[in-house]
């Protein structure tokens, strides 16, 4: 065997083999005693395993029986590397940044060392990644790579490498250093600077700070207030990357104007004035700056001024005052000084009467000694001697807030004018404001206007019955002292209102044509024999009140044509025993129900039917209740519930009827109530019934049954009857047809007809029936 190497921490296996005298051979490795020459350079093992300790040459040699074998040189080299361990094993990194990788080599000795600048990097795609030979990686572009390094044959583990988009590295705020007087703002831009080394401006993308917002504020879009006097320090953050300091001081509110008062002045030789100087500062605060500014004459031959800004006339002529502060120039004053001396101070008007709220200029005027005169009026001391009945401001703006009388009187340089007479009045109607503005309403429909008035002293109340209502065109549309308007005819025409000489707003009123409102059918309970027919007839009444025969134009309906069946034209046939319900529409408009019955021919009867009451009186658009009584032959008497009876009028275009007896006047005219049994239609009984228009009406009364004074809780049903002039007179029951109204809904409420005490004292209850009206005062205790 030629000489070994092993590198210094590897190892090398001998072998003993052992020859003996009969030829015989065999491997005695395990029973020899191994040595090595040299053990700090490689050891041995019982079992011949030898291992390289240090760099050098040794010898291995074997000894059994007294018997040394050959010797094997071997040869310790340098350790050997065998494995490479990059760091870190997984990245992730922005676009543009840069990560530093570390190799550490592993060797047979079974020590490590870092072999960074030794290896060769290498990236699988360059296009995503690259690495310097120091092991550098930088992105430069979004996506995955793997980084290995090899030296000397020996390949690392795979470092897995993920560049994602460029990552927000820096922001820069500008100003970087700010000064601002309180009140002041100063906007900030700021600037994000990223891993690939692009910018972009985040003003309205970062979330900006400021470290005491009560020194500064500042908005999401980066502009910042001085609203303390001290230091704050700006800043901006986003997607965690703070930015800069931006350093900030807010000095005391500056100084932007100056305006001196008064702007003119005119006074005698030797005389002064006292001028004011407000300041007007960056943080739309103002104060007096009257001993703080410089004050200066232009002329210091006419008028000197001192530093409380006191200027005194000390030549006749003109001069202009200013003031100056921290250099900010005020106003000019303009300044006149005459020579006369103020004798007397004549205020007018000498005598006023006024309306409580509103106001009165007066003026002063000066009289002096060279016989000249100027007005005062906001030089001068305005005083009311009954604040409580005016006030006056110091320019002689008299207010009157309370009825009564007070005197006005001016005073300056000890001079008083003359008394001034002043009345206060109550408060005067200044404008009446109707509603609603438009209306569009059809021929006969009415409209309830408001009326609202608006007075001198600020206050407001409804007028609606108190103010006179006009309609410019009548012919068009009337209207009532309580502010309903009627359609009359087609057009147009305009509603007003006044009061006291006060005339409000002026709005429009539409009437068109009259729309149909309700269909009436006649006869409401019939009853025909099977095999028979029966007309019936259709009355359209219309929003101005009149009425029209329809039988022609609606849709006629039966309920059941197994019972009957009802023609275009309104003829009904009985087709069986039974009942059906005859109906009319037109329009969307669906009539009253018309009860029909057939029935088997009857057998004679020995009783007959009375209607009450008998031969009545309504007006149009009044309502009547009939009853109908079953009389025998032997003077007995039934009262017949409506399920028992079939109503019926002979003329409903006048007056109709419903199933339960309740007849309500159309138009003007008669007809004749008819009542049938429903078991046997040969037995039935009629009375007449008048309709009258409400112009008949000559009496319109109240009736309160049980005293006008009511406990606080109590509940009182009025009536209100109606006297009109036949020739036998006659009253008509109105009571719930009439509007029912109270002057004070706190004492009395109305409910219809029905009066409720809801508190304490009394109230005029009042019921109106097209434009009649009657009255009852109730009271509460």
């Amino acid at each position: 065997m030629s000489d070994l190497k092993i590198a210094k921490g590897g190892y090398q296996a001998f072998v003993a083999i052992g020859f003996y005298s009969d030829d015989s051979s065999e491997n005695i490795s395990d029973e020899v005693f191994w040595s090595s020459t040299f053990s700090e350079i490689a050891t041995i093992t019982e079992i011949g395993i030898a291992k390289g300790l240090d760099v050098g040459i040794t010898s291995i040699k074997a000894i059994k029986d007294g018997i040394i074998s050959n010797e094997l040189s071997l040869t310790v080299t340098a350790a050997g590397l065998e494995s490479i361990q990059i760091t870190p094993a997984v990245v992730s990194l922005a676009k543009g940044n840069s990560q530093q990788y570390t190799a550490m080599g592993f060797f047979s000795d079974e020590t490590s060392r870092e072999l960074t600048q030794e290896v060769s990097w290498h990236s699988r795609d360059t296009s995503i990644a690259t690495i310097s030979d120091v092991g550098l990686v930088v992105g430069v572009g979004v996506g995955n790579s793997t980084i290995t390094a090899v030296k000397d044959g020996v390949m690392s583990n795979d470092g897995r490498l993920t560049v994602t988009a460029a990552a927000l590295e820096s922001i820069q705020i500008t100003p970087a250093v700010v000064s601002l007087a309180k009140g002041n703002s100063q906007q900030y831009t700021a600037m994000g600077f990223y891993s690939d080394e692009t910018s972009r401006e985040l003003t309205q993308e970062v979330s900006w700070r400021s470290r005491d917002t009560s020194i500064a504020t500042i908005s999401e879009a980066g502009l910042v207030v001085g609203v303390g006097v001290g230091n704050s320090t700006i800043t901006a953050v986003k997607d965690g990357v703070m930015s800069n300091d931006g350093r900030l001081t807010v000095t005391t509110a500056a100084l932007e104007s100056i305006q001196i008062t008064p702007a003119v002045v005119s006074l005698a030789k030797g005389n002064s004035q006292q001028y004011t100087a407000m300041g007007f500062y960056s943080d739309e605060t103002s104060r007096e700056l009257t001993q703080e500014v410089s004050w200066r004459s232009r002329d210091t031959s006419i008028a000197t001024i001192s530093e409380a800004g006191l200027v005194v006339g000390v030549g006749v002529g003109n001069s202009t005052i200013t003031a100056v502060k921290d250099g900010v120039m005020s106003n000019d004053g303009r300044l006149t000084v005459t020579t006369a001396a103020l004798e007397s101070i004549q205020i007018t008007p000498a005598v006023v009467s006024l309306a409580k709220g509103n106001s009165q200029q007066y003026t002063a005027m000066g009289f002096y000694s060279d016989e000249t005169s100027r007005e005062l009026t906001q030089e001068v001391s305005w005083r009311s001697r009954d604040t409580s009945i005016a006030t006056i401001s110091e320019v002689g703006l008299v207010v009157g807030v309370g009825v009564g009388n007070s005197t006005i009187t001016a005073v300056k340089d000890g001079v008083v004018s003359n008394d001034g007479r002043l009345t206060v009045t109550a408060a005067a109607l200044e404008s009446i404001q109707i509603t609603p503005a438009v209306v569009s309403l059809a021929k006969g429909n009415s409209q309830q206007y408001t009326a609202m008035g608006f007075y001198s002293d600020e206050t407001s109340r409804e007028l609606t019955q108190e103010v006179s209502w006009r309609s410019s065109a009548i012919a068009v549309a009337t209207i009532s002292e309580q502010g309903m308007a009627v359609g009359v005819d087609v057009g147009e025409t305009i509603i007003s209102a006044v009061k006291d000489g006060v005339i409000s707003n002026r709005v429009n009123l539409i009437v068109n044509e009259a729309v149909l409102e309700s269909i009436i059918i006649s006869p409401v309970n019939a009853s025909i024999i099977k095999g028979s027919t029966l007309q019936h007839a259709a009355t359209g009444i219309y929003s101005d009140g009149t009425s029209q025969e329809l039988t022609q134009e609606v849709s006629w309906r039966s309920s059941d044509t197994s019972i009957a069946i009802i023609s275009e034209v309104g003829v009904a046939v009985g087709v069986d025993v039974g009942s059906s319900t005859i109906t009319a529409v037109k329009d969307g408009i669906l009539s009253n129900d018309g009860r029909l019955t057939v029935i088997a021919i009857s057998e004679p009867v020995n009783y007959f039917v009375s209607v009450k009451p008998k031969h009545s009186v309504i007006f149009v658009g009044g309502e009547q209740q009939f009853e109908a009584e079953l009389v025998y032959d032997d003077g007995s008497r039934e009262i017949l519930p409506n399920s028992r009876v079939m109503w019926n009028s002979s003329a409903f275009n006048i007056a109709t009827i419903t199933n339960t007896g309740r007849a309500k006047g159309i138009v003007d005219g008669g007809t004749r109530i008819q009542a049938t049994l429903v078991d046997n239609v040969n037995v039935w009984g009629e009375t007449t019934l008048s309709v009258i228009n409400v112009q008949s009406l000559f009496a319109y009364t109240i009736n309160v049954t049980g005293g006008v004074v009511l406990n606080y809780g109590d509940r009182l049903g009025l009536t209100v009857t109606g006297l009109y002039s036949l020739s036998n007179g006659g009253f008509v029951d109105l009571t719930y047809t009439s509007i029912w109204t109270s002057s004070d809904h706190n004492v009395i409420r109305m409910e219809g007809p029905v009066a409720y005490a809801v508190g304490f004292g009394s109230a005029t209850i009042t019921a109106t029936y097209e434009g009649r009206v009657s009255s009852v005062e109730l009271t509460v205790r």
